[in-house]
């Protein structure tokens, strides 16, 4: 019955061999990333228990909602505010991942975050920003959509290449854990 199943059906053969094989990855020398609380204090060690906890659940549901690597988002935020919730930078972004209020935070704001000095929502509306970056309006190289994220157009490769913002995000994305880019 088995060897009919695995052969009538492919998906269904892919499905068990990775349910069964795929929890032993771990055996196979593959390490598990660190949870994102420990990642928010990698980064910031000054941030509480508590809340590298609080800021940890915002930054999984966002990454989740718009495909993006938790760590890279945790390494913007870093980068742009230092995870302060009030900061408020030289152009008047504010909030954690420092969007612009009327800008992204009407456009990629969910539905009830209006407030973008609120945690959660500077969170979600930063990573619906970078996730529209990435796919719709500058896509391409990793390099571009991460430096575009901090202008108002879409950089060239070579721009993007050479802005020190970008730079300091890949550093901050690697020392987070990240392996890509």
């Amino acid at each position: 019955m088995t060897r009919a199943l695995l052969v009538g059906t492919p998906l269904a053969a892919a499905a068990i061999l990775l349910a069964v094989y795929l929890p032993e990855c771990e055996a196979w020398g593959e390490e598990a990333d660190a949870p994102t609380a420990a990642v928010i204090q990698t980064l910031s060690p000054r941030v509480s228990d508590e809340r590298a906890d609080r800021l940890a659940v915002w930054f999984d549901e966002s990454a989740d909602r718009y495909l993006l690597d938790v760590r890279l988002l945790v390494a913007l935020a870093y980068r742009e505010s230092g995870f302060r919730a009030k900061a408020i930078g030289p152009t008047g972004a504010i909030g954690i991942m420092q969007t612009k209020p009327g800008g992204a935070a009407l456009r990629w704001a969910p539905r009830g975050c209006r407030d973008q000095y609120r945690p959660r929502c500077s969170i979600a509306t930063g990573a619906g920003y970078l996730a529209a970056l990435r796919d719709e309006i500058c896509p391409g190289s990793w390099w571009r959509w991460i430096a575009s994220y901090r202008y108002s157009r879409c950089l060239s490769e070579a721009e993007a290449r050479r802005d020190r913002g970008a730079r300091r995000a890949r550093e901050l994305y690697r020392r987070a854990g990240g392996r890509a880019w």
